[in-house]
């Protein structure tokens, strides 16, 4: 699951090593291939590392709260700067595996090219939310939204919206709302989005409830 298990440091481990000993005694003898042109385990093993490791990435990138060092802790890891299955990360990726399989002698090169292109989309993605955060406190500030309660362990929920460099989705609370605002890095436009008033008073029991959710 996400929460813990498979998506954890540990768990990947795990999963490599199966995947890894199916490819090594399983797949590949049912290919036929030439015992001395079957890749050794180990280096079987470090390549399923790498990408399960690679899908623990990417779901941290698209908001996936992961519990990595899970059972030794339960702190989460999260980020959030693309939405999921967001086309900004796809687009790249699926292009790369494409050219890739048709050209692959260049497979290596390729790979960096293609790393490079997802740092600069994270690194643009990364000075957008910050530049949309700077524009959800300023519209706090100027009392064009009302003042939200600020929960000590989660200030505002950030989210990014799916195919977009500069929209961002901020959720938070009043004492008698829960909310949610479209902000454009790139207008400075802080539009409401969504506004459902909380039927519990705060500090009762099932306000803990709301706001743990």
């Amino acid at each position: 699951s996400h929460e813990r298990g498979t998506h954890t440091v540990f768990g990947i481990l795990i999963v490599a090593a199966l995947l890894a000993s199916l490819i090594r005694f399983v797949i590949q003898p049912l290919l036929r291939r030439p015992p001395e042109l079957r890749p050794p385990w180990p280096r079987l093993w470090v390549a399923a590392v790498a990408g399960c490791a690679s899908h623990l990435l990417l779901d941290v990138l698209c908001g996936g709260s992961l519990q990595l060092l899970w059972p030794l802790s339960t702190a989460r890891i999260t980020s959030g700067l693309v939405a999921m299955a967001d086309p900004l990360l796809a687009v790249p990726l699926v292009l790369f595996v494409l050219i890739a399989a048709i050209w692959r002698r260049r497979a290596f090169e390729l790979a960096i090219a293609v790393l490079i292109v997802l740092a600069l989309v994270l690194g643009v993605k990364s000075y957008s939310r910050a530049v949309a955060l700077r524009t959800y406190t300023r519209a706090i500030e100027a009392e064009l939204i009302e003042r939200p309660i600020r929960l000590p362990w989660r200030p505002v929920t950030i989210e990014a919206r799916w195919a977009s460099v500069s929209g961002w989705y901020f959720y938070d609370r009043t004492s008698t709302d829960a909310r949610a605002f479209l902000v454009d890095a790139k207008t400075g436009d802080v539009t409401p989005y969504v506004q459902h008033q909380l039927d519990v008073p705060l500090g009762s029991p099932a306000a803990t409830l709301v706001e743990a959710s």
